[in-house]
């Protein structure tokens, strides 16, 4: 395995954008948090350790937003495995505004992005994780939001007469520090159905936005991860496609045009259908397979469903019934090279709390964008909170791709899908 020494985000995102382009990039982060494990462990298994972080990703062109991307990672530690450490890369959601004012490769965009967070060293994640539980009995002179109001104004009173007016410091024991192993296993897993719109709030409205159909949003994914394939995993690693409702040799037909040779259908978490889906099933945000299973446990059929039967069922859910392709894929192995990249403080801005990552992000998803004006408004809140209330600007980055570059990262144009139709196509009528 080789070790890199990885770019900067500005960096890594000018190789992929247009030359002499100037753009805006948001990076935000949310605190490493302890959560429950994303796999339910057995009864008699010890619970791993489970931390989670999400990452929100915005981009800026002519004062616009015009993209964005929002991802979920996990980093799991068992303690009595021989497999000691997993990272998964849960990626939630891709959207467009349609309001950029030059031909961009949001494709090779979303495969940088995600490259660039399998380059991130754990580590840097685990060094201050909010565990699941505090203990703030023992620390009678700290504010908290348990702290009652009488209490609250004793404290303060006594700061006061003391003359400090700087808040005290967190105990150490508030967070908690662990350590990754060097080589450990990386999945990446999404969920692909065919939406008007993802982030951005009744962007479906603008005629200039590119909306994909169910098999044109499964085969740009495909293509993303399959290429993430070659350049970031080891030759042995898994690739999995699976379509609830659809045979195996349809779903193979998918996989004619893949580059990675281990592509297989089927799913990534799970080995036999005869397994439990409740011990096999990652338990993941806003995801159609979690709702499933919340659903088994109130039927009180959670321990008697195996994988077999779950996908069976799970096709006949209004989520997947609605004519349209819908796809779950995902990869798992080890990465090629060393992920040794630790992001700087200018190239990310992590929340201090859940609920400041969500007041940031609402200044974007919280906006309309039917029309220009919310394009332009989401940046403007971003840069005015960033620049008066946080006193740093957004990350300027200038594209270094030309047109010469752009033809490198063309694929083949498949036969099938050069004639089929799309929400972009007029489709005339048939002469009488």
């Amino acid at each position: 395995m080789n070790q890199i020494h990885p770019q900067g985000l500005p960096k890594l995102l000018a190789s992929c954008l247009p030359q002499d382009e100037r753009f805006f990039v948001l990076q935000l982060q949310s605190v490493p948090t302890e959560t429950h494990p994303i796999v339910t462990p057995k009864a008699k298994c010890e619970s791993p350790l489970t931390v989670k972080v999400q990452h929100f990703f915005a981009l800026f062109h002519h004062e616009k937003i015009v993209y964005a991307l929002e991802v979920y990672v996990y980093l799991t530690l068992w303690f009595d495995s021989d497999c000691s450490a997993e990272r998964l890369i849960f990626i939630s959601k891709a959207d467009t505004t349609g309001y950029c004012d030059v031909k961009l490769s949001f494709k090779e965009l979303t495969k940088t992005l995600i490259e660039y967070l399998t380059s991130i060293d754990p580590n840097y994640y685990l060094h201050r994780i909010k565990p699941r539980g505090r203990n703030y009995v023992q620390q009678p002179e700290l504010l908290t939001h348990r702290t009652n109001p009488i209490h609250a104004l004793r404290i303060l009173s006594k700061r006061h007469r003391a003359l400090s007016y700087s808040k005290p410091e967190v105990p150490s024991d508030f967070y908690l520090s662990l350590q990754f192993p060097v080589k450990f296993e990386t999945a990446i897993c999404l969920f692909t159905r065919p939406e008007p719109q993802y982030l951005f709030a009744e962007s479906s409205k603008n005629p200039n936005k590119h909306c994909l159909n169910g098999v044109q949003l499964l085969n740009w994914w495909l293509s993303i991860l399959d290429d993430i394939l070659c350049h970031v995993f080891e030759s042995t690693s898994q690739a999995k496609l699976q379509i609830p409702g659809e045979s195996t040799a349809q779903v193979r037909r998918h996989l004619d045009s893949v580059q990675f040779g281990n592509w297989q259908v089927g799913y990534v978490f799970g080995k036999n259908s005869s397994d439990l889906a409740a011990y096999t099933i990652p338990l993941l945000p806003d995801d159609p397979k979690t709702r499933f299973l919340r659903q088994l446990a109130e039927e009180g059929r959670i321990n008697i469903v195996d994988l077999e039967t779950f996908w069976i069922e799970l096709a006949e859910r209004q989520e997947f019934r609605l004519s349209e392709t819908v796809s779950v894929m995902g990869v798992r192995g080890i990465p090629s090279k060393l992920s040794t990249h630790v992001p700087s403080s200018d190239d990310v801005f992590t929340a201090p709390s859940k609920k400041r990552f969500d007041y940031i992000k609402s200044y974007i998803t919280g906006e309309e964008y039917d029309t220009e004006e919310g394009a332009f408004e989401a940046f403007a809140n971003i840069r005015d909170f960033f620049s008066l209330r946080l006193n740093r600007s957004l990350q300027m980055v200038v594209g270094t791709m030309s047109s010469i570059d752009k033809e490198k990262f063309k694929r083949p144009v498949n036969p099938e899908e050069a004639h089929s139709v799309t929400t972009l196509v007029t489709r005339k009528k048939p002469k009488k």
